[in-house]
């Protein structure tokens, strides 16, 4: 056994009580672990090595301020293992460099996102200025004003799914799934690598039609951006003449271990591939390590000169963590291909049945917020659903108005932020008179900021903006499952 710097001498395995002056040669390096649990999972690995079964194994080891690498190694005479070598080296250097690599990419991944959202917020807006300017000029023209009508609504859901990927980069909605459609978020991460369409590469987009799946949006989004940015840099740097890069979706089913690590089922694949120069065989081999690079390093600590990028490791990693898998093929002078499969037994199934409205004069909806052209346009998606519908621009109308008409009125949805209140408080309010209404809240602002909703009793929070279909089946859900108790007209 060795160790590559004086402090290594200090490491003990994970085992607070390992008896290192106790290592010797000729001693059994297992009788100084007092903990047993190690000891036989060092045992278990040995031995795993020396019959062939395991190649080699390497961990990190964390104590107090450094941390060390162990790698535990067959030594091989004439083809026979003939016994282990142990090596243990001093990385803390090295891990304190990859941390501040990983934060400065962080900041720069930020950065590009931020970039393309606003180029692309800023083309949705004029498109949407563009098609009300049709909508005010030809409002008899039935044909214009339905496609008018149709490009605003893909216009304003495309600015949504845009937004949304500055907020899945905040901590506080990390961890939560949400139902995604695979196609927008792989379009978001495509618009927010920066000067991707005009870097002189051709880019094609072949979508196919993808189950949504709930899943983390921040992490898919991630992994993906790291993919194609990876994908950008192999062109940029290849000496070819025609650029490309294919990004493709749809849906394959695999058999047991087609894929490593995925079972026999149905998956979403989202492949990106480039035309560049691919990779060598070692490379290949190396290229989910963080912080492997083949570009000039720096010769004290191994870490590239040239940001490396956590790209690939990033991106398996988030892939992993969601329950899906990443594979990579790569031939030299070819290209290479990466492929993102995430399991659809997560999917949710949508229902397009349309549900029978209950004609009533008293209102059975209650919206609360206090921008009037919402109220006005969620009522009259409501009210063409065949439901009555009562809106409030403050907090005291909105209670009045639920007074007169405890017994029709068996939803409400509440807006996150006012003037002069909070969709909290209105919350409160509501419930204290109608202790068993069903209250959405309804909001464009961050997680953080609409947990005080789900405290005050709301179901769930409502993203902004909300469609019409979206709209049917909350209200269709909340009818179907609760006794009607509104009073005919």
């Amino acid at each position: 056994m060795r160790h590559t710097n004086s402090r290594g001498a200090g490491v003990n395995f994970g085992d607070e009580n390992f008896k290192f002056e106790h290592v010797r040669i000729g001693r059994p390096l297992f009788g100084s672990f007092s903990n047993q649990s190690l000891k036989k999972e060092f045992e278990n690995i040995c031995r795993d090595i020396l019959k062939g079964d395991l190649p080699s194994h390497s961990r990190r080891i964390s104590l107090e301020s450094s941390v060390f690498t162990l790698e535990i190694a067959p030594l091989i005479d004439k083809n026979a293992i003939k016994g282990l070598l142990l090596t243990v080296s001093d990385i803390s250097k090295m891990v304190h460099l990859e941390r501040e690599m990983a934060s400065l990419q962080k900041a720069d991944g930020l950065r590009l996102l931020a970039a393309g959202v606003a180029h692309n917020f800023n083309n949705t807006l004029q498109g949407i200025l563009g098609h009300a300017a049709i909508l005010t000029n030809h409002p008899d023209n039935k044909i214009f004003v339905e496609k008018a009508g149709q490009a605003i609504t893909d216009l304003v859901h495309r600015a949504s799914d845009l937004t949304k990927q500055l907020l899945s980069y905040q901590p506080e909605s990390s961890s939560e799934h949400e139902l995604l459609d695979i196609n927008t978020v792989v379009m978001s991460a495509i618009n927010s690598v920066g000067d991707l369409f005009t870097s002189g590469m051709k880019v094609s987009v072949s979508f196919g039609n993808p189950q949504k799946i709930k899943t983390k949006r921040s992490a898919l989004t991630e992994a993906i951006l790291a993919i194609i940015k990876n994908s950008k840099e192999a062109l940029s740097s290849a000496d070819i003449k025609n650029k490309a890069m294919s990004v493709k979706t749809g849906e394959v089913s695999l058999s047991d271990n087609e894929v490593a690590d995925l079972k026999a089922g149905d998956y979403i694949r989202i492949s990106i591939s480039d035309s560049g120069s691919g990779m060598e065989d070692e490379t290949l081999k190396r290229c989910f390590e963080p912080f492997f690079t083949t570009k000039e390093r720096d010769v004290s600590s191994g870490v590239g000169i040239k940001p490396t990028g956590l790209g690939l490791p990033k991106a398996l990693s988030n892939i992993r963590d969601i329950g899906g898998a990443v594979s990579i093929e790569s031939v030299k002078t070819l290209g290479t291909t990466v492929a993102v499969y995430l399991p659809l037994e997560s999917r949710v199934a949508s229902s397009s049945s349309k549900i029978t409205p209950l004609h009533r004069r008293q209102p059975e909806i209650l919206v609360v917020d206090d921008d009037r052209m919402v109220l006005e346009t969620v009522q009259t998606m409501i009210s063409d659903l065949g439901y009555s519908c009562a809106t409030a621009d403050t907090a005291t109308s909105a209670l009045n108005i639920l007074k007169n008409n405890t017994r029709s009125i068996r939803i409400a949805i509440v807006d996150a932020m006012m003037p002069t209140t909070d969709g909290a408080t209105v919350i409160k309010g509501l419930k204290n008179i109608k202790p068993g209404l069903n209250i959405f809240g309804f909001s464009g602002a961050t997680p953080q900021q609409t947990l005080p909703m789900l405290a005050a009793g709301a179901i769930k929070i409502l993203q902004k903006p909300l469609g019409q279909a979206d709209l049917q089946g909350i209200i269709s859900s909340v009818i179907r499952n609760t006794p009607a108790k509104a009073v005919h007209g």
